[in-house]
């Protein structure tokens, strides 16, 4: 496989305004796994589920995904409220899966890993060193790190062993209010730069409909957001970006060119409910009439 992601595939139950209540698969394991393979890359998937809810893995089956889908006591359920606008206002997991450990991944080869590993506190730092082993370049999401860390009672000092774990990072990503949960800054580029620090050789930040930057080699590149023909589902948006991002970086496009592909995936993605269903040719039309 060209890329193996790492991740709980979830049932997500959305709400949005004055519109029904709707119930579909998420995780930013799926929303990264589906867009890769519609992107045209070979994908594996490494999840845990509980056996009912295997159904969820229907869409990434028929994606030709290579799935190592194992049993766990129960499901990841996310609660996710929008406002009218389609601003996140609230998201609350009822329910979550079975953490990921490093033999997860034992046997796995790939050219790129990306993970959003809900996890314990001990295993973080060993499951990021086997994925280092796995493929040369790993992604990580910081949602989940910060989900599972930044949280009342747990001890500073768990926060800091963990957090040895980025050093194996090659790109980290996180959306403006993580980046500020886990170090403090009040800019994006201030937030990035602390986060690099950490060890992760790029770094992105995103910050919703005023765009994201990317930071790579010291040097921090801001990437616009585009417009997409109405936003119909934001869930999902960032883990798009992230696997558009990973998809041009093993291209050999640079980081900068990496980050508009990105954030081209992840305006198509807002246009329908569900994950990317475009293709890599559109992303490229879209990308041309945004920069005509």
């Amino acid at each position: 496989m060209e890329v193996c992601v790492l991740g709980h595939v979830t049932r997500d139950i959305i709400r949005k305004g004055g519109a029904p209540e709707r119930t579909q698969p998420g995780g930013a394991a799926y929303y990264a796994a589906a867009a890769l393979a519609r992107l045209g890359l070979a994908v594996g998937l490494v999840t845990k589920l509980a056996p009912p809810d295997f159904d969820l893995l229907d869409e990434l089956r028929k994606l030709g995904i290579a799935l190592v889908a194992k049993g766990s006591a129960e499901t990841t359920v996310f609660e996710t409220v929008y406002g009218e606008t389609g601003d996140l206002r609230e998201q609350k997991a009822l329910s979550v899966a079975d953490p990921f450990d490093a033999a997860d991944l034992q046997g796995i080869s790939a050219r790129a890993v990306i993970m959003d590993p809900l996890t314990t506190h001990d295993g973080f730092a060993p499951l990021m060193a086997a994925a280092a082993k796995a493929a040369p370049m790993v992604a990580l999401d910081l949602q989940g790190f910060v989900r599972k860390f930044l949280i009342p009672g747990v001890a500073r000092s768990a926060v800091e062993a963990a957090l040895a774990g980025f050093a194996q990072v090659a790109i980290l990503k996180a959306d403006l209010r993580e980046t500020a949960a886990l170090t403090g800054a009040a800019t994006p580029d201030a937030g990035a730069r602390a986060l690099s620090r950490f060890g992760p050789r790029e770094v992105i930040v995103t910050f919703g409909s005023r765009g994201s930057l990317v930071l790579a080699g010291g040097r921090i590149d801001m990437i616009p957001a585009f417009e997409a023909a109405g936003i119909e589902d934001a869930t999902g948006a960032g883990d798009s970006y992230l696997a558009g991002y990973v998809a041009a970086r093993l291209e050999g496009q640079p980081p900068r060119e990496a980050g508009l592909f990105g954030a081209a995936v992840a305006a198509l993605k807002l246009v329908k409910p569900g994950a990317f269903a475009g293709s890599r040719g559109e992303v490229m039309e879209f990308l041309a009439r945004q920069q005509a």
